[in-house]
C-alpha cells in the first residue's frame, strides 16, 4: 500500500517536472509574456506540490507484535497491514492467521429484533429485494457528485459519466454476480486508505483513524439501496427519533426535552 502510494506521488511529480521542461523549451523558442507566465506558473506547481510532499507527517515508527519499535518502511507496513487488515477483516490469505472471522450468533439477533414494533409491508419488502436494474444503475452513476478523488482503480465518477447508458449495463451484470457471490469482486474491494493521528503515542495503530478512498464503481450499488431505504426508513423510524435520518430534525431534540417544562419550571436567570 505504501509504495502504491509512494510511486503515485513520483508520478505526480515527474508530470509536474516534465511541464516544467517543456514550458522551459517553448519559452527558449520563442519568449513572450504568455509563456513566460506558463513557464513560471509549471514551476510554481511543482514547488508547491515538493514543498506539500516534505512538509507531510509521515508515521515516524510503529510498534511490533513482541513490543519492540522498528522504523523500517517494510517492516510498519506489515504490521499496519495486519491491524486494518483484522478490523476490515481482510479475505487476504497472507492474513488469515491473524484475521479471525468475527463470530456470528444466530440467537442474540432474533431476540434483539423481538421487542422491535417496525414492519416491512410486502410492497416495501419487494422493492428492497428486487435485483438492481441498469436503469437503477443509470440513476447512481448520472447522479455521482463530479470533482470527487478517485479511488484505487484511479477512474473518477466523470469517467463512467462518459457512457452512462454501457456502464449501467455492465454493471448490472457485475453486481448480479456479486450478489450470487456473497460479496464484490477483487478490484471492488481494493481501496486507499490514509490515516490520521487521534492523539496519543503514534507507534500504535490503534492511535490512527481511518479514512478509505473507495473506487467509485462500488459505490454505485451502494448508492441504489441507499436511495431505496431513504423511501421507506422515514415511515418507521420511532417518534424519538430525532436526526440522522432522512426526514427528522436534530434540532427537534432540545425542544422536545424542553416541552414539559412548565414556565414555572423554566430556571430563572439571577437579576443584575
Amino acid at each position: 500500500m505504501q509504495r502504491a502510494l509512494r510511486n503515485n506521488d513520483d508520478e505526480r511529480l515527474a508530470k509536474l517536472r516534465s511541464d516544467v521542461c517543456m514550458a522551459h523549451a517553448v519559452d527558449a523558442v520563442s519568449s513572450t509574456p504568455d509563456t513566460r507566465s506558463a513557464l513560471e506558473a509549471a514551476r510554481g506547481s511543482l514547488r508547491a506540490l515538493e514543498e506539500f510532499f516534505a512538509s507531510r507527517l509521515v508515521i515516524p515508527s510503529v510498534s511490533t507484535s513482541d513490543g519492540s519499535v522498528t522504523d523500517d518502511p517494510e517492516e510498519m507496513a506489515a504490521v499496519h497491514r495486519s491491524y486494518w487488515g483484522s478490523l476490515f477483516q481482510s479475505p487476504s490469505w497472507d492474513l488469515a492467521s491473524s484475521t479471525p472471522p468475527r463470530q456470528y450468533d444466530p440467537i442474540a439477533l432474533p431476540r434483539l429484533l423481538q421487542h422491535t414494533t417496525a414492519r416491512l409491508s410486502e410492497q416495501d419488502r419487494r422493492m428492497l429485494d428486487a435485483p438492481i436494474t441498469a436503469n437503477d444503475f443509470y440513476w447512481a452513476i448520472s447522479h455521482s457528485p463530479k470533482g470527487r478523488s478517485a479511488g484505487y482503480d484511479g477512474l473518477p465518477a466523470e469517467y463512467y459519466q462518459l457512457n452512462v447508458h454501457a456502464w449501467a449495463q455492465v454493471y448490472e451484470m457485475v453486481y448480479a454476480s456479486n450478489f450470487d457471490h456473497g460479496r464484490m469482486s477483487r478490484f471492488q474491494r481494493m481501496d486507499y486508505i490514509s490515516l490520521l493521528v487521534n492523539g496519543g503515542d503514534r507507534d500504535l495503530p490503534s492511535n490512527y483513524r481511518p479514512i478509505t478512498l473507495l473506487n467509485h464503481d462500488a459505490k454505485f450499488g451502494p448508492k441504489v439501496l441507499d436511495w431505496r431505504l431513504r423511501t421507506i426508513i422515514p415511515r418507521h423510524h420511532h417518534s424519538d427519533q430525532t436526526g440522522f435520518v432522512q426526514g427528522c430534525w436534530l434540532g427537534a431534540s432540545p425542544r422536545h426535552l424542553h416541552e414539559p417544562l412548565t414556565p414555572d419550571q423554566l430556571p430563572i436567570s439571577p437579576g443584575p
